[in-house]
């Protein structure tokens, strides 16, 4: 895919001189071209095509052509530019990644993420993205809220977690609610973390994934709470053991809708989000039930 590629930019080069279309066209294939080198791991030149993507769409935007259809493709590239960024960072080791510099990467990678969401809205409000884009749209607001977690910026994540819940409604946008209240759990703002799930809960009718979802949530909070010296010993054993208890609520109620009767939601019982769960009896009786429809490992 990746020569394919390199073979079509060069036809392209020949048409750029022609019309806005096979400009708008060769800078989508400069995005696609950026994402396969970023898929081999060719950073150096991956962050080349990308760059030359965004100075011929920067270039085309400033003579005032393509319009919104111009700023699907501009979203793709600076979300391409981000990624670069993070995937540059996430490949250091813990102890480089506390650098300044290295936090670098994940500001450019934040600067490239706020560029997307601005011209995808341009896109969006214009009617010209596509149901595909749109998904893309979303997890471009998902991957700089993770950016804003890591830089310690709560408000700034938290805005685009909602933004996120309300693009899907629910019951999708529930999903990533559950999200929301991991990462407050993360920043110690338990309060607020056991609100969204609550409001969570609301909908869970309507997405059977979502009880497991929320039990995996309250679990992480206990995971959260064991390391927080911040609350009293007395208090952040309550709030564990409070916690703890909701999960097996989420979980129960999950057994007796039939959640469980499908082997591959067992699995779901090792997940290590659920860790905290297992010296409790009651979890440990619930594994049990359903040990014999885990499926079956292949053969080597």
């Amino acid at each position: 895919a990746h020569q394919h590629y390199v073979d079509a930019l060069a036809l392209y080069e020949k048409l750029i001189e022609t019309n806005v279309e096979s400009q708008l066209q060769m800078i989508d294939l400069l995005s696609n071209l950026g994402r396969a080198s970023l898929d081999l791991q060719r950073f150096t030149e991956a962050s080349e095509f990308i760059a030359r993507g965004i100075q011929s769409a920067e270039l085309l935007q400033s003579q005032d052509a393509g319009s919104a259809t111009l700023q699907s493709g501009l979203m793709s590239l600076y979300d391409a530019d981000g990624l670069i960024a993070l995937k540059s960072y996430s490949e250091q080791p813990a102890d480089v990644q506390k650098t300044d510099q290295s936090r670098q990467l994940l500001k450019r990678a934040l600067e490239s993420f706020s560029k997307a969401i601005q011209a995808g809205s341009v896109a969006k409000e214009a009617n010209q993205i596509n149901a595909a884009a749109l998904v893309h749209f979303g997890n471009i607001h998902i991957r700089r809220a993770q950016i804003n977690e890591l830089l310690g910026h709560k408000k700034e994540a938290i805005r685009d977690w909602e933004a996120m819940i309300a693009q899907l409604g629910s019951p999708d946008g529930e999903v990533y609610r559950t999200a929301l209240a991991n990462m407050l759990g993360r920043f110690g703002d338990y309060a607020k973390a056991e609100a969204e799930l609550e409001k969570s809960q609301q909908h869970l009718a309507s997405n059977p994934h979502g009880y497991m979802y929320c039990a995996s949530a309250y679990s992480e909070l206990c995971k959260n709470l064991v390391n927080d010296l911040s609350i009293a010993d007395e208090k952040r054993t309550s709030l564990i053991e409070k916690y703890a208890g909701l999960a097996m609520k989420m979980l129960t109620q999950a057994e007796s809708r039939g959640y469980f009767k499908n082997p591959a939601n067992v699995a779901s019982l090792q997940d290590p989000d659920l860790d905290p769960l297992r010296d409790r009896m009651d979890f440990k009786d619930l594994v049990d039930r359903y040990r014999a429809e885990e499926p079956k490992k292949q053969l080597q």
